[in-house]
C-alpha cells in the first residue's frame, strides 16, 4: 500500500477476509509523494518492528490508517485508503473512499450520513495515493484528528 501516512508511529486496520490468513510487507519508501506517479517513491532499506491483534467481531470493508502528528496537523489523521480498477480507477476510488469515511464517522463519531458527508466536504482531503500501479489506482481519504473527539476504534 502505497500511502504516505503509513509512517513511524501510524496503527494499519486491515480487513481479514480468510481464516488462517498470512501477512507480508516491503516495499519501504524514505520519502514519496501523494500520487506516486512512476516506478517508485525513494526505497529504502528498513528496519520494522510490527505488532498484530486480531480483533474478533469487528469487521472493516478496506484499510484504515490513524497516523501519529505532524501529518497534516498537529493531532494526526484518520485516513481511509480505497484502491480500484476499472474504466473510472480513479473517481471509483474517490467515490469508495469518501463512503467508507462516511461510514467511519457515522458508526465511531455518532454522525448522521448526511453530517457526515457535509463534514467531509468541508474538511477531508481526498488525494491520490498511487497512480504507478495501473490499471489500479489508489485514493487516500484523511480527516484531521484536530476536529474530532478523541476515539479508539478497536
Amino acid at each position: 500500500m502505497d500511502v504516505r501516512d503509513l509512517t513511524a508511529g501510524a496503527t494499519l486496520y486491515l480487513p481479514v477476509f480468510n481464516p488462517n490468513a498470512l501477512f507480508s510487507c516491503g516495499d519501504a519508501h524514505a520519502a514519496q509523494g501523494d500520487g506516486e506517479v512512476c516506478i517508485n517513491g525513494i526505497e529504502c532499506p528498513a528496519d520494522v518492528t510490527l505488532r498484530f491483534k486480531l480483533h474478533k467481531g469487528r469487521s472493516l470493508t478496506g484499510p484504515i490508517v490513524e497516523a501519529p502528528a505532524p501529518l497534516a496537523s498537529s493531532a494526526g489523521v484518520w485516513t481511509v485508503v480505497e484502491s480500484a480498477g476499472g474504466d473510472h480507477p480513479a473517481l471509483d476510488a474517490a467515490r469508495a473512499a469518501t463512503s467508507r469515511m462516511i461510514d467511519l464517522l457515522a458508526e465511531h463519531w455518532g454522525f448522521s450520513e448526511l453530517h457526515a458527508y457535509l463534514l467531509c466536504s468541508v474538511a477531508m482531503d481526498l488525494r491520490l495515493a498511487q497512480v504507478v500501479n495501473r490499471p489500479m489506482i489508489t485514493v487516500a481519504a484523511s480527516i484531521s484528528k484536530a476536529i474530532l473527539p478523541a476515539r479508539k476504534l478497536f
